[in-house]
Order: structure tokens, then sequence, then C-alpha cells
């Protein structure tokens, strides 16, 4: 009954992992971010209005904040060298 419920558990627990993997890998390239830069796109979502605190419009607001920080370096002109 034990090992059963185990593998219940197990199985239950899945849906509830997969997201949080598949968010882990989306970074685009094949190195994992820093925690720099992790740190750094916070700064930055947090500059277009961004709130971790606001937790009653999530995910919409980080939605709208990376929205309007892919607009806002859209318009940056590049910089020299790159």
């Amino acid at each position: 009954m034990k090992k059963g419920l185990g593998k219940l558990l197990v199985v239950a627990a899945m849906p509830l992992t997969l997201p949080v993997f598949a968010f882990a890998q989306s970074t685009g390239g094949s190195q994992p971010l820093t925690r720099a830069e992790v740190t750094q796109q916070l700064i930055d979502l947090e500059k277009v209005g961004y709130d971790p605190n606001d937790l009653e419009h999530y995910p919409d607001n980080i939605h709208t904040a990376q929205h309007s920080l892919s607009a806002a370096q859209l318009e940056r002109p590049p910089a020299h060298g790159k």
C-alpha cells in the first residue's frame, strides 16, 4: 500500500514540476543564465513597471513588462562594437 501511495504522489507532483523545467530551459541559448544576468533582467523589468510583489495581477503584469522592455530595447540605438 505504501509503495502505491509513493508512486501516486510522484505522478501527482509531475505536472507541478514540468512547467518549472520548461521555463528554466527557455533561455534561448545553450548556456544557463548567471545569477548576475537574472538579477539584471529583474532590474530591467522593474524599470518598465514590473512589481514582483504584485501577485494579484501575475502573470499579466510580467507579460506587460516584458513587452514594454522589448519595445524599449528595439527603440534603443545599437551600441558600438555589437
